[in-house]
Order: C-alpha cells, then structure tokens, then sequence
C-alpha cells in the first residue's frame, strides 16, 4: 500500500439515484463525498506522463470502489 497519493477529483453529493450532483454542495443538507477519478502522483513518483488507463486501473486497485464522506 502507498504511503501517499496525489489524487484529482471532486468533492459531490449523490442523490437518491445514487448520480453525483456537484451542485448539491451548497443547496442539500447530503452527506458529501470524495470521487477521485485520476491518479498523479504515488509516493513521490509523478504518474502524468503515463497512459490515463493505466493511471485508472492503480487508481482502482489502491483505493478500490470506495466512496469517502
């Protein structure tokens, strides 16, 4: 397991649907939650010169399918 990731993403509230509504920060009373969709950086190790699938796929299998309220 890493000791750090640098990671881009994007705090949001989902819905009842379970869609995530960016704009539902500052008009529902939601739990929100952290989506990170790219990978950057790996114990110091820049990752954006790599192929975004493959940042995707580490991404994944660091953190899983996990949402972060």
């Amino acid at each position: 397991m890493p000791r750090t990731v640098v990671m881009d993403g994007k705090i949001v509230c989902p819905d009842k649907k379970g869609r995530y509504q960016f704009n539902d920060l500052l008009l529902t009373p939601r739990q929100p939650c952290f989506m990170g969709f790219d990978l950057l950086q790996v114990n110091g190790k820049d990752l954006r010169r790599e192929r975004l699938i493959d940042r995707k796929h580490e991404l994944i299998r660091i953190v899983g399918n996990r949402l972060f309220p």
